[in-house]
Formats: structure tokens, C-alpha cells, sequence
């Protein structure tokens, strides 16, 4: 195909346009809707780059790139009340969601098969902004510019401008999550399989991002010289294995055994992700548990069962929107006549396959949401796309009416389930912000008859509904109160100085000192009574096995009524009696 050619097929939608419908959505979203974090991840994020959890910031976050780190934290030291983080994640979300709605616009795709992915893009994309999350956003950026690059043609691409322009979106995405975008590079290789003119202009893309990468790392190393002799990079690795990957799931007994600890011990560690005590949860008990527990696993094809099993629970909303949608345009590039007149069949199918192919590996070890939607909103476009690449435009097909009536069904389909997503997903995240409401008012009250108290969270997850945290906005309470980093925080520079600072040498010494303290409170938010109670219960059990020495304890209720929803917030007390 000449370049005169691929001018003729693909001509890029309006950007402005784009960005104005972008805008448009973004708007509804953070203003109209009830919008939130996606995860808990993004909050701790910005409780390190601005100190939110009340101890002092720093540019410490391992998802983020060290330059991005520095950037946020320096403008948090510049204006700290100022939303920087939030309003730079919203941001970048923007820009990726603008390059999909530009693939909607380009008319030169026809305007029934648009039809069919408006529904599933629109859910889809605006989820991406009422359920913001830096992982989204940066996949988004990176996908976003691999369809770009397919579609846009060699005119547009020849100018300076636009190749920078998709080159610094590139970059962004890499700032955000440089370890996931340097995996999803392996992505942009549907687009020299049916670009391979393009090959010279993605090689250097990805070439100038790798050097990006290469760079940060080493600036990592100067401006936390600390971590070259710290064990903390390692702890996170096999800890990542054990909470996100498959080696963690389903332990069995002699695993848990192996690794010196008890069921109620692994239940604390993975259920709860309270790892704090460094004497049990540690390098060697977690590597030697992760050998162990792979040892005596199912077979490969049962535990690829599995996987594949919890990936499509944890993504069956967006897929029974994605399903329909592309079953609808692989059936429209049959009855239009694209595929018949499509000149590269073979390579077609097989750029597809190669995009499916992370999908699945992810699908095995751990396909979140987040992840998930950019993936799909991507393999969508590719559907859309690359059987019409090199197919001149004849006019518009005569549709039987059988034909047009499968159409109609599949992009109903799609569509009711869109609106499905939207009529579960938006209660529950209005639901979720009026509980984060009721844990600030506790925090305000607790606050007012304690200076700035220290608070450990029983359950990380879900300890202080803090996930509920609008983008642009951080509730008072939070600011006066000083609570622990936990889960993925645990054991990082930052962390061992805020134990440091409280007269803790280790996460074990903090578990120990929060007995009889008048300074460290435990606190969870009570949804479920009986769940709150077994994980009261589970924390004693703990404390009696491994920090007290068989010594009684309990905790005392000093704020929350017993029985009742809302923020509780405990004192734990010890006795001698067994």
C-alpha cells in the first residue's frame, strides 16, 4: 500500500474535537458523578508525595518514575493544599481518553460500526474518569498512541509537531507506570505487523522511552542512595509475588507450616495485608513459603484454570460489554464486505492474536480493571481498524435485514450492559463516599480530644474507606490524625523513618509498643458487624501468638458504638492471665 493509499483510508478525527468531547466527559464525571479513586494505591500514593497521612513526604512511590516522584512532591512543598496529584492523574486520564474518542470520530471509519462501539467506548472511557487511577491513565496514554500510529496517515505523521506530540503522551505514560508500560511495549508490535513502514518512527519512540527509564533508575540511585544497600526493592518483589501473582493463592497447609507461620498468621498477611511484624513476614518465611506452596500446586492446565476463572470475576462487567461489541464488529467486517476486500488477512489475524497474547499472561497472574479496560478498549480499536486498513471506502452495504437485526441485537446488548455497569457501579461508589463522610466526622471528633493520634489500620483495604477520596479533594479529617503506611509501604525508607521517629527499630517493636499505648490506636471501619468482630479476633489471636507472648489482650472500643456501622477506633490493653 503507498502512502497515497493509506491517505486515502485513514484520516485522523478532529483533536480539538476530541478534546472538547473529552473535557465534556471529564466534567460530568468529576462534577456530576460520584467520582473516586479507583484503588486504595492512589491514595497512598498521595499521602507519601504530600505527607496527607501526617508524617513527613517524600518522593518514595515504586509505581512512579523518580522524576514524576520529585515533580509532585516539589509542587506539594510549593502549595500544599493544592490537589497536584489527583489533578495530575484526572490529566493525563484525559489526554489518553481524547486519542480513543479521536478513533470515534474518524470518519473514515464507517458510521455503523461506530454506532456499535459508541456505547461500550463511552461507559467504558468514562469509567476511566468517575473511577480515576494513575495505572489507567498511563495504559491509556501508551495504547492510545500505538493506535495513533496505525491509524494516523503519513501526512499528519510527517509533521514534527504531531510526532513529538505522541512521543511526550508516550513519556507521560511511562512517568506514571514505567515498569507495566515497559511490559505493554510488546503491544505496539500489532502496529509493525501491519505498519511495517512505521517500523523506523516506533522503534524510536520505544527506544527514546527505554532511555527515559534508564535514566530515572539512575537518578533513583542518586537521590536515594539508601536503597542500594537496602533489602527493600527485594521485599517488595517476592511480597508482590505473594499478594498479587498465583504463588500466593490457595496455600496449603504445608506451605504455611514450611514458612513457620499458621493459617490464622497467612490469613493476617494476605486477607488483611497487615505485614508490620518483620520477624514472621519477612524475605526468607515469604520466598520459602512461595517454593513451598508451588511445589505441592495443581496441575499447570487447573491452575491456568483457575486464573483465567478469578480474571473473568474480577472483569465481568467490562467484559459482558467488550464481548458483544467486538462479536459485532467482526460480524459487520463479514456482512460489509471488509474482510472479503481485505488484502492482508493472514497478518490481520495475526497482529490480533499478538494482542490478545498479554492479555491472556496477565489473565493468569493478575487482570485488575484498571489494567483491563485500557487493554480491551485497544484490542476493540484493533478489531475496528485493521481489517478496513488497506480497503478503499465503496460506498455503504446493503444490509439484509436479518443482518441489520443481528447487528441491532449484539449493540443492544452491549449497550444494556453498559448501562448495567454504570447503574451498579455509581451507587456504590456514592455509597462508598458517604461512609468516607461518616470516617471523617470520626476523625474530627477523635482528633479534638487527641493531638494528632497515631492510628494503625486493622484492614488495609478498606481500614478508613479512604479509596472513596474524590481526585480533587481531601476530607479535613485526614489531615489531623497520623496514620501508619502499611501494605505495600511497609518496609520502604519512608516507612522505617516514620517507626524511627515513633521509637520503633521495626514493624515488629511497633506491633509490640502499640500494647498498653496511649499514643497508637487501632481502627477499622465497621460495614459488617460480624466480619469487623472475626477481624478483632483474628488481630488478638495474632497478638497473643507472636507479639505478647501467650499474655491476654483486647481492645478497647474509644470511639463507635459496638454492633454499629461507621468509623471504630480501638486502645489495646494486655493482661498476664492466659
Amino acid at each position: 500500500m503507498t502512502v497515497s493509499d493509506g491517505d486515502k483510508v485513514v484520516t485522523g478525527g478532529s483533536w480539538l474535537t476530541a478534546w472538547f468531547i473529552t473535557l465534556a466527559m471529564a466534567s460530568v464525571a468529576i462534577f456530576l458523578l460520584p467520582a473516586s479513586f479507583n484503588v486504595a494505591d492512589d491514595v497512598g500514593s498521595q499521602m507519601i508525595l504530600a505527607g496527607l497521612d501526617g508524617f513527613p513526604s517524600a518522593a518514595d512511590v515504586p509505581f512512579h518514575s523518580q522524576l514524576l516522584n520529585s515533580t509532585i512532591c516539589g509542587l506539594y512543598q510549593l502549595q500544599p493544599s493544592f490537589p497536584w496529584y489527583g489533578l495530575l492523574v484526572l490529566l493525563t486520564t484525559m489526554l489518553g481518553v481524547s486519542l480513543f474518542v479521536r478513533l470515534l470520530l474518524d470518519r473514515q471509519q464507517p458510521t455503523l460500526a461506530r454506532l456499535l462501539c459508541l456505547p461500550a467506548f463511552t461507559v467504558l472511557l468514562g469509567h476511566t474518569l468517575y473511577s480515576v487511577t494513575f495505572t489507567s491513565a498511563a495504559l491509556l496514554c501508551q495504547l492510545g498512541v500505538f493506535l495513533s500510529l496505525l491509524t494516523l496517515p503519513e501526512s499528519q505523521l510527517r509533521r514534527r509537531s504531531c510526532q513529538l506530540s505522541l512521543l511526550a503522551l508516550l513519556l507521560v505514560a511511562f512517568l506514571w507506570r514505567w515498569q507495566l508500560s515497559c511490559y505493554v511495549l510488546l503491544l505496539a508490535l500489532p502496529v509493525l505487523m501491519v505498519r511495517p513502514e512505521r517500523l523506523r518512527m516506533v522503534l524510536l519512540f520505544a527506544a527514546t522511552a527505554l532511555v527515559l527509564v534508564a535514566c530515572d533508575r539512575g537518578l533513583s540511585r542518586l537521590a536515594s542512595p539508601e536503597l542500594a544497600g537496602s533489602d527493600y526493592p527485594q521485599f517488595y518483589q517476592v511480597r508482590a509475588q505473594f499478594h498479587d501473582r498465583p504463588g500466593g493463592r490457595q496455600a496449603a497447609d504445608s506451605a504455611i507450616q514450611a514458612a513457620g507461620w499458621t493459617r490464622e498468621d497467612y490469613r493476617m498477611y494476605r486477607e488483611l495485608w497487615v505485614i508490620h511484624d518483620n520477624e514472621k513476614f519477612n524475605i526468607p518465611s515469604v520466598a520459602t513459603f512461595l517454593q513451598a506452596n508451588q511445589a505441592v500446586r495443581p496441575s499447570v492446565w487447573s491452575r491456568i484454570g483457575s486464573a483465567l476463572q478469578q480474571s473473568y470475576r474480577e472483569n465481568t462487567m467490562s467484559l459482558r460489554i467488550f464481548l458483544p461489541m467486538v462479536l459485532g464488529l467482526c460480524f459487520w467486517h463479514w456482512g460489509s464486505g471488509s474482510w472479503q476486500l481485505c488484502r492482508r488477512r493472514r497478518m490481520t489475524i495475526l497482529a490480533l492474536l499478538v494482542a490478545i497474547g498479554p492479555l491472556l499472561f496477565l489473565a493468569y497472574f493478575r487482570l485488575v480493571p484498571r489494567v483491563a479496560i485500557p487493554m480491551l478498549l485497544y484490542l476493540a480499536g484493533l478489531v475496528l481498524i485493521l481489517p478496513r486498513l488497506d480497503v478503499e471506502d465503496s460506498g455503504g452495504s446493503r444490509w439484509s435485514r436479518p443482518g441489520l437485526a443481528i447487528l441491532l441485537i449484539l449493540g443492544l446488548l452491549s449497550s444494556g450492559f453498559a448501562v448495567k455497569m454504570l447503574a451498579v457501579e455509581l451507587p456504590a461508589q456514592k455509597h462508598r463516599q458517604q461512609q468516607l463522610e461518616d470516617v471523617n466526622r470520626g476523625l474530627v471528633d477523635f482528633a479534638s480530644q487527641n493531638f494528632m493520634p497515631v492510628l494503625l489500620r486493622l484492614d488495609t483495604g478498606a481500614g478508613l474507606r479512604h479509596a472513596a477520596m474524590h481526585p480533587l479533594r481531601v476530607p479535613g479529617g485526614f489531615r489531623l490524625v497520623r496514620i501508619i503506611p502499611s501494605g505495600w509501604q511497609t518496609g520502604s525508607a519512608r516507612y522505617r523513618q516514620i517507626l524511627a521517629g515513633l521509637g520503633a527499630d521495626s514493624g515488629h517493636e511497633l506491633l509490640r509498643q502499640g500494647v498498653d499505648s496511649d499514643q497508637l490506636y487501632f481502627v477499622q471501619y465497621v460495614e459488617d458487624p460480624l466480619l469487623a468482630e472475626q477481624t478483632l479476633q483474628l488481630w488478638k489471636s495474632y497478638y497473643e501468638r507472636n507479639i505478647t507472648g501467650g499474655s491476654v489482650v483486647t481492645f478497647e472500643r474509644v470511639l463507635g458504638d459496638a454492633g454499629q456501622q461507621g468509623l471504630a477506633v480501638y486502645r489495646l490493653g494486655a493482661s498476664q492471665g492466659k
